[in-house]
């Protein structure tokens, strides 16, 4: 079934109101009846900070809170509990590992997992329970990293996350006058800070023990971004959208192939439509100025055109290419661009007619019966009146023609070229 847009808010608002709100609604009970056994002495809240510290995990589900207002249409509050799904688990985990391991990593940045609310909550956590821990952030403007009132900057998150833990969890003495500045946040007890850095500034500001670089696929010069990065820091992941880096991806691939393909470069094409960027080798007169780039390499070598304005492409219909000779002294004589005419190397043919042995020939002189036949003499013949009659009538002789040949014709074939097996191609030449 097939629903519109109109039909489709209902039935989210149905769902939300009876699945997801009571879902969230438990959780916050729960969650209050948590805070409330966990401060009844200080005691347990001293067990709570202990276990907090050692395990981010517990941290998040039970005191982490995200806003996100988009919900409030269906009928749920702004303020979250931030419960970790599966594999925002792993991606602490995985955090963790990277800071152990001092690697950085890569994360691919999926819409609507709240990765960078997973990174910047690793963090915070590590902000307030790590002495001198510093993290940074950074993204390719500074309005993405850090402009108070704006919900979708980076450092807006971690302030959102950090004003909604308990005040016994924050760090005594915290002042946002003194200690919440733009583009740095510091705890006043353990010297931990939280840094926002944009643009050429990325990796520039100091030593971090951790840094997110976020929307990675964007920042311009990432090549030395990273090494700024890599020497003030042992860990740093980037936090990148997959498809906006392959679509960056692509185009840096397309611009570098056009970059390798230079103005007079010459290649068969398949299709008899010309490519954008490309003219057919049809020895047509173009532009000079129009076709700069490709006149400043062939000149005139295929034609002058009108002398002045204009310039001839290669004209390669109907003709095969030949490599240039370069004074190898095989086909002589040539510069480059020169057309040759089609010719046969100098040959020669013999030709013979078939032997017929020893024979006699047979001819009429005078009677109706009268023949020739070979004597014992050298070219002597005898000749009688009939076959049975052996009495000579005469005699003659065959004149001896001395050394010579006889004229042989050998029957023309083939069509109006000499030439290969061949396919047809286009060839067309790079503007």
């Amino acid at each position: 079934m097939i629903y519109t847009l109109d039909e489709i808010a209902p039935l989210i608002k149905e769902w939300t109101i009876s699945t997801r709100l009571p879902e969230i609604r438990d959780e916050m009970v729960r969650r209050y009846y948590y805070r409330k056994l966990t401060e009844a002495t200080p005691a347990s809240r001293k067990a709570e900070l202990d276990k907090c510290k050692s395990d981010p995990v517990h941290w998040f589900n039970q005191w982490v809170w995200t806003y996100d207002p988009r919900g409030m249409a269906f009928g749920l509050p702004a303020n979250l509990p931030f419960v970790l799904r599966p594999k925002q688990v792993e991606l602490v985990h995985w955090l963790a590992e990277r800071e152990s391991t001092q690697t950085h990593g890569y994360i691919d940045k999926s819409r609507d997992e709240g990765m960078s609310y997973v990174i910047l909550g690793f963090f915070l956590h590590h902000w307030l329970f790590i002495d001198g821990f510093a993290a940074g952030v950074g993204s390719r403007k500074e309005d993405l990293v850090d402009k108070k009132g704006d919900p979708k900057t980076l450092l807006h998150k971690f302030r959102d996350m950090f004003s909604k833990l308990p005040d016994w969890m924050k760090p005594v003495g915290f002042s946002r006058r003194e200690h919440d500045n733009h583009l740095r946040i510091v705890n006043p007890v353990n010297d931990a800070t939280i840094t926002g850095e944009a643009g050429d500034n990325i990796g520039r500001g100091g030593r971090t023990s951790m840094y997110l670089l976020d929307e990675w696929a964007f920042v311009p010069d990432q090549e030395s971004t990273d090494a700024a990065i890599s020497q003030n820091t042992n860990v740093h992941n980037w936090l990148f959208n997959s498809l906006a880096l392959k679509i960056n991806e692509i185009i840096d691939q397309l611009d570098q192939l056009e970059n390798r393909i230079k103005p007079g470069m010459t290649m068969m094409w398949p299709t008899s439509t010309v490519p954008a960027g490309y003219l057919e080798c049809a020895g047509q007169a173009v532009s000079r100025t129009t076709y700069a780039a490709l006149f400043a390499i062939i000149g005139t070598s295929f034609g002058s055109g009108d002398g002045s304005t204009t310039f001839n492409i290669p004209d390669m219909r109907g003709e095969f290419a030949r490599g240039w000779d370069h004074g190898r002294g095989i086909d002589t004589g040539r510069v480059l661009g020169s057309w040759q005419d089609e010719a046969f190397k100098s040959h020669s043919h013999t030709a013979s007619t078939a032997s017929s042995g020893s024979h006699n020939h047979s001819t009429k002189i005078g009677g109706d019966n009268n023949s020739v036949r070979g004597a014992t003499s050298t070219n002597a013949i005898t000749m009688s009146e009939a076959a049975a009659d052996t009495a000579p009538i005469g005699t003659g002789q065959i004149v001896d023609a001395g050394n010579h040949i006889h004229t042989v014709t050998v029957d023309s074939t083939g069509g109006l070229e000499t030439r290969p097996r061949n396919v047809a191609w286009m060839f067309i030449i790079k503007f």
